[in-house]
């Protein structure tokens, strides 16, 4: 997966860039980041200790360096340090489709530490697969897409589709109420994603940025450029 473009929430981009894929390939920071965000408020290590189950020795590890990444900020209060994490969205083109990934993102990719289903999944089939599943699960939650059906559109045999998405659903439902930019995590009931080759392709993120992604088909100089424009520039 190369990412492509990114809109942080903090810090640099391409600082962000390379801590959310760091996360791609590491489920128990994944997880603790995901915990984190749910608590919402200035946390401190117990507290995390506590919601997360994962041992204290191992949370001291993740937050040393997840406080490294701009997905968490740190403050000194009194004799604690205590910690926040910093939602996300980020463009990335994957396989030749462009995908945002979000916490929601991470949410699935740590559910790997406590849940032996995803765990399997991705040692068979990738984090770029459990990306895609993520995607089934937005329409899935709602009825608007059936298990088969969504199982049958990743090319996955039935029991193994039904299976992940039934061990993220619960994951993915909580996300929607936690994740600010859950809503911009492609619902695969709809149409699909913009290619690489289908010409520029514009993603607004917010007011003021949006994204621009041309085709591959260009000058060298200019193939998989990526370019951000404000509508100051305009």
């Amino acid at each position: 997966m190369a990412g492509r473009s990114a809109h942080p929430a903090t810090g640099d981009t391409t600082e962000l860039m390379g801590s959310v894929l760091r996360l791609l390939d590491d489920e128990r920071l994944a997880y603790l980041y995901t915990e984190l965000l749910k608590h919402g408020e200035w946390t401190t290590t117990q507290d995390l200790v506590d919601s997360s189950g994962i041992p204290e020795s191992t949370v001291y590890d993740a937050l040393a360096d997840l406080r490294e990444t701009p997905l968490v900020t740190t403050k000194e209060d009194g004799r604690q340090r205590r910690y926040r994490a910093n939602p996300f969205q980020l463009g990335v083109l994957s396989q030749g489709e462009i995908t945002t990934l979000t916490p929601t993102t991470l949410a699935a990719v740590g559910q790997q530490v406590v849940d032996e289903d995803v765990k399997a999944f991705v040692n068979e089939h990738g984090v770029d697969k459990l990306i895609r599943v993520v995607e089934y699960v937005k329409p899935y939650l709602d009825g608007r897409m059936s298990e088969r059906l969504a199982a049958r559109e990743l090319d996955l045999p039935a029991v193994i589709g039904i299976t992940i998405l039934v061990a993220l659903k619960e994951t993915i439902e909580t996300m929607r109420d936690v994740d600010p930019y859950y809503e911009s995590i492609r619902d695969a009931s709809e149409a699909g994603p913009p290619t690489a080759d289908d010409g520029p392709v514009e993603v607004q993120y917010d007011e003021t940025t949006r994204i621009v992604i041309e085709p591959a088909e260009q000058s060298d100089e200019q193939t998989n450029q990526t370019q951000t424009e404000t509508n100051a520039d305009r």
